[in-house]
């Protein structure tokens, strides 16, 4: 912007299929809006205190930043990737903060899976430290016995001593058990984003699939068949979606959600850039995408604020 002069850095490692989606999308984007914005790796991440907010993105080692952090602005902080990356933390703060959200247990054999099943008919089966849908299921008993659903099929449950066999994967133990949701029937078909900077909430999407008739088909993401509507969030959407932003403690990120059949609202999930993902945008080549839609964007008006002296989470 004209007559502001920032120097931003993204800290991200190498990788082609990164850089050409994700780092090199928002570098140009704060540059076209006037800004410095140089990548960090390994390195020359040493450079970091010449610049005035740093953003991460997917990279491997964890840095001490220590010495640069009161300098320089750091978002996300580690730790709040750490906690959004991890369900079972997650999951625990919206509990702790009265956060709305989907009842969980962590379960480490069938006999915890046979009490959290004893006053229901589905749950959701989660490793906790994965995310686009990966190694999440749609829990059911069927003729006496449990059955796991995705996308890809329906498995039988193998227990063995300190993890569950689900088709391929292996789930160690504890894993998450999470009440089913439902927004219209059985199966729930949609879920609902909300895109946090700092203390707004700009804009929302939601995720849907037009056809689920099976508990596989329910695994709402997009990799998996689902596609978004741009939405404008309720006040409520903006509340509970800021309440498990600070709960967490990232300043720039998303809140997952979804609602049963009378519209009530559940965080089931968070997440944000950083060194062990990235938050999809799929959406920049919708047909109703709008320049209030870019992501990228917001994110660099967003650092620029946070260089002139905005509070942000830590």
């Amino acid at each position: 912007m004209e007559g502001i002069s920032l120097k931003f850095a993204i800290i991200a490692g190498k990788d082609t299929y990164y850089d050409v989606h994700f780092v090199e999308p928002l570098q140009q984007t704060i540059r076209r809006e006037g800004f410095v914005c140089d990548r960090l790796t390994e390195g020359n991440v040493e450079l970091l205190e010449g610049y005035d907010v740093a953003y991460m993105m997917m990279h491997g080692p964890k840095f001490d930043f220590e010495r640069w952090s009161q300098r320089t602005p750091i978002i996300n902080a580690y730790s709040a990737q750490e906690i959004a990356m991890n369900k079972i933390k997650s999951n625990e703060l919206f509990k702790k903060n009265n956060i709305s959200h989907p009842f969980f247990e962590l379960c480490s054999n069938k006999r915890a899976i046979d009490v959290f099943m004893s006053t229901r008919d589905i749950a959701m089966l989660k490793y906790p430290y994965d995310c686009a849908g990966n190694k999440h299921f749609v829990l059911m008993k069927e003729h006496g016995n449990y059955v796991a659903y995705n996308n890809e099929g329906k498995y039988d449950i193998v227990e063995k001593e300190r993890y569950v066999e689900i088709g391929d994967s292996v789930i160690a133990a504890p894993y998450l058990l999470q009440e089913y949701i439902g927004d219209n029937g059985d199966f729930n078909k949609s879920v609902l984003r909300m895109y946090v900077l700092g203390d707004e909430v700009p804009f929302g999407t939601i995720r849907e699939k037009e056809h689920v008739n099976t508990p596989g088909e329910a695994i709402i993401n997009i990799a998996r068949g689902a596609h978004y509507v741009f939405m404008e969030p309720s006040e409520d959407l903006r509340r509970i979606a800021l309440q498990a932003a600070d709960a967490v403690g990232f300043d720039i990120g998303v809140v997952d959600i979804v609602q049963d059949h009378e519209r009530n609202n559940y965080v089931i999930e968070c997440d944000c850039d950083g060194r062990y993902g990235v938050i999809d945008r799929k959406f920049f080549d919708h047909p109703d995408f709008e320049n209030m839609h870019d992501f990228n964007r917001l994110i660099g008006r967003r650092l620029m604020h946070i260089a002139q002296g905005k509070k942000y989470r830590m």
